[in-house]
């Protein structure tokens, strides 16, 4: 009796192997090549087919159905071109990039794995995900490792990431790397008034952009980064790390470091842009590489007429122009424009430091703070420029036009040389002097003596 009971379990637990489904929904264990699964109201789904087969965007679509779902990847998910899914009458994956729908809030666990794009020629919509109008993707990695957000070439805007206006992007963990454009945003775009990026913990670096923004670019959309990297990303325009064209910015805690720019190597501003300064930013090592013009902001090129507001301990230092000289925070005057202020004081530290200088217009002096009665936490990046106290405002003040300082330079250092070479003259010919004296009283000591033997 007991061995036909045994047999009969040993049925049943066949039968039910299969008519498992294909997917893997009913498996409670995770399976040995799983590529993730999607935990949602429902439970949690394993998907365990090969990544460039159906297998990932199965696993997305059912995310994407769910609506508020958490994926967790457990191997890396190649998305090629040429891959569609279409479920519930909404595309989740078409050609390769992978789309958050309208209505939908989906949570990648990236897990130390990466979701590659693969491109090695830029495409049309060649970005790797596209975050739609009401649509919400957070990303983070659990592993302590760092899985990415990679591969994308476009011959548009957007290599990495596209939020559309209405699309909200939450970086909380992992990178978005190894992206490029042939427009603006090499990492990430915002599109739009209503695009949201906000970055706690996570990094975009080393992507490419041959318009402005290498790291983000965004058109009026609000950026926030708290405690997160953009770094060692590169533009052909403006904006090496971030290119804010419009829209408010907020950066705390963070690193705008080793960014690359034709101009605003770290940061560039536009069109009524609101750039914010909080806790401790560091600005550093940025460069700007204009060769047409070289006072062009390695760290910031301020172009919005809209004053940065500063608290905390910025440092902003460090980042340099084409020729090398320090250019940490640069102003654009715009000809004929009244500024009242470019930087509002909300509770700078001591502690804060801060090069700055101002291109642009005809005016030889700007007021940067008003009522400013803090410690002197600017300075001037080179003798062309003076940081002073003046009726109570602090005040940048140019000796020179900037863009003929090396006109200066090189006239100084001519003269120089030619004062070196007349001392040196002067002093050759004292010596020749000299020893004509010393020839001439030898020879009336011993005039039998002839000159030839002297």
């Amino acid at each position: 009796m007991n061995r036909m009971k045994r047999l009969g379990m040993l049925l049943a637990a066949g039968c039910t192997l299969l008519l498992m489904p294909a997917d893997g929904s009913a498996a409670n264990e995770v399976m040995p090549d799983a590529i993730g699964s999607v935990k949602s109201d429902t439970g949690t789904s394993f998907y365990y087919d090969s990544p460039t087969s159906g297998g990932a965007t199965a696993m997305w679509n059912a995310a994407v159905v769910a609506k508020n779902a958490t994926i967790t990847l457990m191997a890396d998910w190649t998305s090629s071109s040429g891959t569609q899914l279409v479920g519930e009458g909404t595309g989740a994956v078409y050609e390769g990039v992978i789309y958050v729908p309208t209505g939908c809030e989906i949570t990648i666990d990236l897990n130390g794995w990466n979701i590659d794009r693969a491109l090695e020629v830029p495409i049309e919509n060649g970005e790797v995900i596209c975050i739609q109008d009401g649509g919400v993707l957070n990303l983070t990695d659990t592993s302590g490792k760092s899985g990415s957000v990679t591969g994308g070439s476009n011959t548009g805007d957007a290599g990495g990431i596209m939020i559309e206006d209405g699309g909200s992007l939450n970086l909380w963990g992992g990178s978005i790397t190894g992206n490029s454009c042939g427009g603006s945003g090499g990492g990430v775009v915002l599109a739009g008034a209503g695009s949201k990026l906000y970055v706690a913990g996570g990094t975009i670096k080393e992507n490419k952009s041959n318009g402005s923004g290498g790291g983000v670019a965004s058109v009026e959309g609000t950026v926030e980064i708290v405690k997160g990297e953009v770094t060692g990303n590169t533009a052909d325009g403006s904006g090496g790390g971030l290119y804010l064209q419009g829209g408010t910015a907020t950066l705390q805690d963070c690193d705008i470091n080793a960014n690359i720019a034709g101009s605003g190597g770290g940061i560039c501003t536009a069109t009524e842009a609101a750039l914010t300064f909080k806790g401790n930013v560091n600005i550093q090592r940025n460069h700007a590489v204009s060769q047409e013009n070289v006072q062009s902001g390695g760290g910031i090129l301020a172009m919005s007429a809209r004053p940065i507001r500063m608290s905390g301990t910025p440092q902003i230092t460090m980042n340099t122009n084409a020729d090398g000289t320090q250019s940490n925070l640069m102003f654009w005057l715009d000809e004929g424009r009244v500024y009242t202020s470019r930087v509002e004081d909300a509770g700078l530290s001591s502690a804060a430091r801060i090069g700055c200088c101002f291109t642009g217009g005809t005016e030889k002096e700007m007021v940067m703070i008003p009522s400013w009665s803090g410690e002197n936490v600017f300075s001037a990046d080179s003798f062309a420029y003076t940081v002073t106290e003046k009726d109570g405002n602090l005040v940048l003040q140019r000796s020179m036009k900037s863009g003929n300082l090396w006109i200066y330079i090189v006239l100084g250092v001519g003269a120089f040389v030619i004062v070196l070479i007349v001392i040196l003259v002067a002093v050759q010919m004292k010596k020749e002097r000299e020893k004509e004296k010393r020839r001439k009283r030898k020879h009336k000591k011993n005039p039998e003596r002839n000159d030839f033997h002297e």
